[in-house]
């Protein structure tokens, strides 16, 4: 899975990097998930991520994304719930 999916036209996992979401390829109301988000570049000095969960009939917004991991966040926005890192994570951190 990459973000090409909704940025369309745009370099992401185009370049040398590659992102990638671990998680269930479905889910259970009520149950818990873990999700994992990993962003792989040698040669990036910045990178970040934001992420939300959708049914893909609807493209309405389903679950509830709880940040667990240091410099993370969730926020509402237009009705759906993000998840975000909080700092501008750099290789030299």
């Amino acid at each position: 899975m990459d973000c090409t999916l909704c940025h369309q036209g745009t370099a992401v996992n185009g370049g040398g990097g590659e992102v990638t979401i671990e998680g269930p390829l479905a889910y259970e109301p009520g149950e818990t998930y873990d999700l994992e988000v990993r962003i792989i570049d040698s040669s990036a000095t910045r990178w970040g991520f934001e992420l939300t969960v959708l049914d893909a009939a609807s493209d309405a917004a389903v679950g509830n994304l709880v940040a667990t991991a240091s410099g993370t966040a969730s926020a509402e926005s237009g009705g759906r719930q993000y998840l975000r890192q909080t700092s501008a994570p750099s290789a030299s951190e």
